[in-house]
């Protein structure tokens, strides 16, 4: 495909041709002949190509800014102006652009762990009767967990449901048992 058909089409092979003419040169040497013509033909369908070009174009420089190579015009005053191979092409850059929407905002931990509390309290506080009933020791955090399906928020419900009174724990391993017997199948929270 001709430089020219290359300009007028845009999008990947144009980018890809002003790369191997920006790769050619050294930083600080201008642009000679066809390469030259080249370059400002494609300046042209830059999305600000008539301020880029401003009083006119003395010269076509390839400039680096740490790893990075980019193409400049030289204007008659001598002031520079660097232009987007990408926007060139018609292309956006990668990680330019319109920034992404924005995500909705998350719930704090501590919310929905209070959430799952109140949702889960009873149930947890008789299941907790139910193994120390059972075994005469309390369960495991990541045993109520996994029964739960708290994931990594087991620790943050299991406090909540704590401060709510349902449950009490200790500092020792399997500690947790329910704040209050069990008294004729009805389990009323302790309230602090």
């Amino acid at each position: 495909m001709s430089r020219e058909a290359l300009v007028e089409a845009g999008g990947r092979p144009l980018l890809d041709e002003l790369r191997k003419v920006r790769d050619r040169y050294a930083e600080g040497v201008p642009l000679a002949g066809p390469d030259r013509r080249f370059v400002l033909a494609a300046l042209r369908r830059h999305p600000r190509g008539k301020e880029k070009f401003g009083d006119g174009v003395t010269a076509v420089l390839v400039r680096t800014a740490g790893p990075a190579r980019f193409f400049a015009v030289v204007h008659p005053d001598g002031t520079e102006t660097d232009f987007s191979v990408y926007k060139a092409a018609g292309l956006r850059a990668p990680g330019n652009g319109k920034k992404p929407a924005a995500k909705p905002k998350p719930k704090p931990a501590r919310g929905i762990a209070r959430e799952l509390a109140e949702r889960d309290g009873a149930a947890v506080a008789a299941w907790c009767a139910e193994v120390v009933a059972e075994t005469g020791t309390g369960p495991a955090w990541r045993q109520a967990g996994r029964r739960f399906g708290w994931g990594a928020l087991c620790g943050p419900v299991l406090r909540e449901i704590e401060r709510a009174g349902w449950i009490t724990t200790g500092s020792g391993p399997r500690s947790m048992r329910p704040a209050v017997p069990l008294d004729a199948g009805v389990f009323t929270p302790h309230v602090r």
